[in-house]
């Protein structure tokens, strides 16, 4: 007999923007199995993000949906994280003004080998976010834009720009789908992880280059549905498509080079509860990347075994692992058809407007002028009220391949953290350190800057804490 689903609003975190929807047991739950619990204060005062979708059934389907891993969103940063939280404790329409002071200890972006600049630069920031729901869908967008002033540096003077949204939509008591998109125009190295276009439980990732502050534009959608066939089986499916530009320069020569890639993928994932806290399934997943300059393709198919395990109320462990067949081909390099294998594995921990999630999974590093690698990425997002009035916000990421284009080892690390103070219901002052380091193992010089911040932040909007209590 199948049971009518219902939807349960709360103050979760949003649903990464450009990754497929997640109905999982993650899903920031707060009843036991089989029941509903009384909503909390905050969640009778307020109707906010659907994330989840609970039914009086001894097999809930939050425990039958697969989770999309955690791999950092496109353009994510600790500023990204906050802000999609306060235009749903602010909403239905936030916005603030901040104004940033930073330290650099690599102002252009030079290598290792090469004399860097220490110096200062000013940030004037203005994040917006809009909120709206109803008893069967919500939508929530957000966008921020960032214009970075360097005082005797002018001619490093940029801005960037950074949009998500994401649509989610109740058909019946069965179904529900979900549309999202992400694009961004960002610079500097520190202070964005490297963007990862999510397709099902891996994703195709972009890693940045350091040739001084060159841009990267981005862009990526996902629409999803998912399906509750029985008590204890549903499905899901989902479709994404992205692109990425990058310009490179060769200061040898004196010249640019614009890489530019196109991907399309699709994940179809189905689910059995094996029993109120376990799930178990099996995902199929294929990624087309075009590299349109240099011209090439890839294709990479995979297949996996998935579980999934309630550990509390909160928090959730997911995993997968299967073989992986991919075929490459560019112009420049040609590489062939390689047989490896996937695999995810991840923790989530997630309440009202705070999360913690971790965890590990084989990624698409895509390669620009040398063939794309199956890479390995570990993630970790901290996103938690330390008090009322004092908020941390962690990203961090680092990526590895053993490719010997890379150059044998190539890794990636790159981390943020953002302090929050509440002074006042508008007033809030922030510090923040952000890291990015690139290192190989041949003689190809490594990259890295540290970068120390501190700022206020002025808001508009609903009176509300980030812990969700009126001041």
């Amino acid at each position: 007999m199948k049971h009518p689903i219902r939807i349960r609003f709360s103050k979760a975190r949003l649903l990464p923007p450009s990754l497929v929807l997640t109905i999982a047991v993650s899903g920031a739950t707060s009843c036991v199995y089989g029941q509903a619990s009384a909503p909390s204060e905050n969640t009778q005062s307020r109707s906010d993000l659907m994330t989840s979708l609970d039914q009086t059934t001894l097999y809930p389907v939050q425990t039958q949906m697969a989770e999309t891993s955690n791999l950092n969103t496109v353009n994510e940063n600790a500023d990204t994280v906050k802000y999609l939280d306060n235009a749903l404790t602010r909403g239905p329409f936030f916005f603030s003004l901040e104004t940033t002071a930073t330290e650099s200890t690599n102002l252009r972006n030079t290598f290792d080998n090469q004399p860097s600049t220490a110096g200062a630069y000013l940030t004037f920031a203005l994040p917006l976010g809009i909120h709206f729901s109803s008893a069967i869908s919500d939508f929530t967008a957000n966008f921020r834009f960032d214009s970075n002033v360097y005082p005797g540096n002018s001619d490093l003077n940029h801005s960037s720009e950074v949009y998500s949204h994401q649509l989610i939509h109740q058909f019946s008591d069965t179904t529900i789908s979900s549309w999202s998109l992400a694009a961004g125009h960002i610079v500097i190295l520190g202070h964005y992880l490297s963007p990862v276009i999510g397709v099902g439980t891996t994703g195709v990732v972009a890693p940045q280059e350091p040739s001084g502050l060159q841009p990267i534009t981005d862009a990526a959608t996902t629409y999803s549905i998912a399906h509750q066939t029985s008590e204890r089986n549903s499905w899901s499916a989902s479709g994404t498509g992205g692109w990425v530009t990058q310009p490179v320069v060769n200061s040898a020569l004196g010249t640019t080079t614009k890489y530019q890639e196109a991907t399309a993928g699709g994940d179809v994932q189905w689910q059995h509860a094996l029993n109120s806290r376990e799930v178990a399934g099996v995902e199929f997943t294929d990624v087309y990347v075009n590299e349109i300059s240099p011209s090439g393709s890839s294709n990479y198919t995979l297949a996996k075994l998935t579980f999934g395990q309630t550990l509390t109320p909160h928090s959730s462990f997911t995993a997968g692992i299967g073989p992986l067949y991919s075929n490459s081909n560019l112009s420049a390099s040609p590489q062939g058809n390689i047989l490896t294998y996937a695999a995810n594995a991840g923790f989530a921990y997630r309440r009202a407007n705070q999360g913690i999630t971790g965890g590990y999974s084989r990624v698409i590093e895509l390669g620009y002028n040398i063939p794309n690698y199956v890479a390995n990425e570990l993630y970790f997002t901290y996103d938690r009220p330390l008090t009322s009035k004092i908020l941390l916000a962690v990203t961090s990421q680092f990526i590895t391949s053993p490719g010997p284009e890379r150059g044998n080892n190539y890794a990636q690390f790159a981390s943020n953290a953002r302090l929050d103070m509440h002074l006042t219901q508008t007033l809030d002052y922030h510090v923040e350190g952000a890291s990015f380091i690139q290192a190989t193992a041949t003689p190809t010089p490594g990259f890295s800057d540290n970068e120390i911040s501190t700022g206020i932040t002025y808001s508009f909007g609903n009176p509300l804490s980030r812990a969700g209590d009126r001041q």
